[in-house]
């Protein structure tokens, strides 16, 4: 067998350019769950705990020398000819910096043959699946950023992607048993945390911005968003507002429901969650001077008028931003678009 070979391959037609780069536009798949990962300054770090586990992908923290809280590993069967069959996921990531970046997997492998249990199905945006593989004998035992694919010359490069501005996704399937994923990295050639497995994750933003708001006095529609992890465990969302008067003195309200109901109470906004609403009342916040604010809310104390509750996986909670404003020159009030963000 061949050293660049594993246990099985199939005869996949790939689109490569001369260098043996792929080269994929940005497509429009499905969102995947979670949230959209962001690059930056070239770089994209993912790390494969931050999402529940699917099918039979397994996650531990048995193998020492991970990065993070673990890594997964695929318990199902040799699925040698049968990608995106077995343990699909997928992550959104969207670039802002098009280029040709590189895949760089850390993965690891047990069997004493470097070709056997070493490797995995990656699909980019719904095109093609390749099989992408490690068998250096060093990636015996050990974690490697080897991430190879084989091109129809018979060579066997770090795989890489041209990729354009906008979202793409990369997915994921199971195809050795045994083979153990920690994190991925793609970058821009050169990056100085190319290979580092302490780079820390990317940002990633949640949720989703519905509702029709109204212009406040700066002329803009005042926007909320919200950035961490959806998984209820990691108790990680932090919420920003944006297009916002400077100064302004407001506080963010949720609620489990959505609504609409223009102007309560003679504001010039419209409130997008309740009926049932709570508030941050105790988190009075004041926009910067380039009109923006955040706030971090424990997911363990989500204020309800019955007092506050814990989130539990599989709820969804929505948020919005109230503020104090000025329409003409007269005192009024007005509330920014909502994010609805559904846990895990």
């Amino acid at each position: 067998m061949n050293a660049a070979h594993s246990k099985s391959s199939s005869s996949l037609s790939r689109r490569v350019l001369s260098t043996g780069v792929l080269a994929l536009a940005c497509g429009a798949p499905a969102l995947a769950n979670g949230g959209v990962y962001l690059e930056s300054n070239g770089l994209v770090v993912i790390n494969f705990e931050s999402r529940p586990t699917v099918g039979d992908w397994a996650f531990s923290n048995t193998t020492p020398n991970y990065s993070g809280d673990g890594y997964i590993r695929w318990d199902g069967p040799d699925l040698f000819g049968s990608p995106g069959t077995g343990g699909l996921f997928s992550y959104d990531i969207e670039i802002s910096t098009p280029g040709t970046y590189t895949l760089n997997l850390r993965n690891r492998h047990e069997d004493p043959n470097p070709t056997e249990d070493n490797d995995v199905w990656i699909q980019l945006d719904g095109g093609v699946w390749e099989k992408v593989f490690s068998n250096g004998a060093a990636s015996v035992g050990n974690w490697t950023w080897e991430s190879r694919v084989e091109l129809p010359n018979f060579t066997y490069p770090q795989q890489s992607y041209v990729l354009s501005a906008g979202v793409h996704t990369l997915a994921f399937s199971g195809r050795s048993n045994g083979f153990k994923m920690d994190r991925f990295h793609l970058a821009l050639p050169g990056h100085p945390s190319e290979f580092d497995p302490g780079a820390p994750e990317s940002e990633c933003r949640i949720g989703t911005v519905y509702g029709v708001a109204n212009p406040n006095s700066t002329g803009s529609i005042g926007q909320v968003e919200a950035f961490g992890s959806t998984l209820v465990a990691r108790n990680d969302v932090t919420l920003h507002g944006s297009q916002l008067p400077q100064g302004s003195l407001g506080f963010f309200i949720v609620s489990n429901t959505q609504m609409f109901f223009a102007h309560p109470g003679g504001s010039t906004g419209n409130v997008l969650v309740g009926p049932t609403v709570g508030r941050y009342g105790g988190n009075v916040l004041f926009t910067n001077a380039q009109g923006r604010v955040s706030m971090s809310p424990s997911l363990t104390a989500i204020p309800r008028p019955s007092g506050p509750v814990a989130t539990m996986p599989g709820d969804t909670w929505n948020f919005q931003f109230w503020h104090r404003d000025t329409n003409g020159g007269s005192p009024t009030s007005n509330f920014t678009r909502a994010v609805s963000i559904t846990f895990e």
